[in-house]
């Protein structure tokens, strides 16, 4: 089914008293002009409600909201990419080195280096007075083995002997005898260690003497 053409009865731009159907809007409004005799102005092409002085007319077109040209031009302006605020390349650039080049120097300052070996949680553990935390997995022999050895390492702490003895090196040493290991055990097995506890530590743990 088609639908009716509407065409609504308008109002006369030039004599408000003047009606007439908006698609003859514009033929009324040429002989509107020539009957009172308006010279110096126009209408504009783009929509005949617009009456314009005629020295105006050029700037009037280019810049009537109604111009189709108008809405092309803003519209494919709206496709382009929006590039304010962005750096060129080679000044992007120049800013990334001289951030990296700070952050470098700041992780520089801030590396402290520590000289010697790195911590050892079970070498840590091994001489101290304190007992260790208990055995988690395992079966309830190796946690009653566990326990033992916890016994007498730690019983072997608190009786141990402080002698002064030379390592391998020559290196004057604390000897703490903990479980009977001698520097000659310690030798044949080519520990070679600073001091007692370390050698005697690392056997311990070679041969499960506790």
């Amino acid at each position: 089914m088609s639908v009716p053409f509407e065409d609504p009865i308008t109002t006369c731009p030039i004599d408000k008293y003047h009606t007439v159907s908006k698609s003859k809007l514009y033929k009324h409004l040429v002989k509107c002009l020539k009957a009172k005799k308006i010279t110096d102005k126009t209408i504009c092409v783009y929509n005949p409600r617009h009456i314009i002085d005629i020295d105006e007319k050029e700037k009037h077109i280019s810049e009537c909201e109604d111009n189709p040209n108008i809405y092309i031009s803003r519209a494919e302006l709206s496709k382009e990419p929006n590039y304010s605020g962005v750096l060129p390349v080679n000044e992007a650039m120049d800013e990334v080195e001289k951030v990296l080049a700070t952050l470098n120097e700041t992780s520089q300052n801030e590396i402290n280096y520590i000289d010697g070996s790195a911590y050892d949680p079970i070498k840590a553990s091994i001489d101290r007075s304190l007992y260790r935390p208990q055995l988690i997995g395992g079966s309830k022999s190796e946690k009653k083995a566990f326990r033992k050895k916890e016994v007498q390492r730690r019983k072997a702490l608190q009786t141990g002997r402080l002698n002064e003895e030379k390592c391998c090196s020559g290196e004057s040493i604390l000897h703490q005898d903990l479980t009977g290991i001698s520097w000659t055990d310690i030798h044949i097995q080519k520990i070679c260690k600073k001091n007692y506890i370390d050698a005697a530590s690392d056997l311990i743990r070679k041969y499960d003497l506790f």
